[in-house]
């Protein structure tokens, strides 16, 4: 549904609950209980989404802490003293982190799935 069809579904809908609120109020505030749940239900989603993003970034920055400054040298392509830097720092771009897990484990999703055995989804 595009937008303009949702405004004129919501005006409807506004405009049916006006006419129940004389004749039967419990219809509305089952209405507006209904709204109420599915916002809950969104947000607890959208919590869920946002909490395994989390646990695959601390994966991530967990597997490259563990490497040596020369495994970055040879990932990444540089010279040994910055790669030391950049993981004292751990200061890399996502590009980077993806380049290390390219390298090192097949590919960043690959090694998301199969981190420990543990299957994030």
């Amino acid at each position: 549904m595009n937008k303009k069809e949702l405004k004129h579904q919501v005006k409807d809908l506004y405009n049916e609950l006006n006419e129940c609120i004389e004749h039967s109020p419990r219809i509305v505030e089952f209405v507006l209980s209904m709204a109420k749940v599915s916002n809950k239900i969104e947000r607890e989603l959208n919590n869920g989404i946002y909490m395994r993003e989390i646990k695959r970034r601390k994966l991530t920055n967990d597997f490259i802490k563990e490497l040596i400054p020369y495994d970055i040298h040879e990932a990444l392509d540089i010279e040994i003293k910055e790669a030391r830097k950049k993981l004292k720092n751990f200061d890399f771009t996502i590009k980077e982190k993806n380049i290390i897990l390219d390298t090192f484990k097949g590919g960043a999703e690959r090694f998301l799935n199969r981190y420990d055995g543990e299957v994030i989804n």
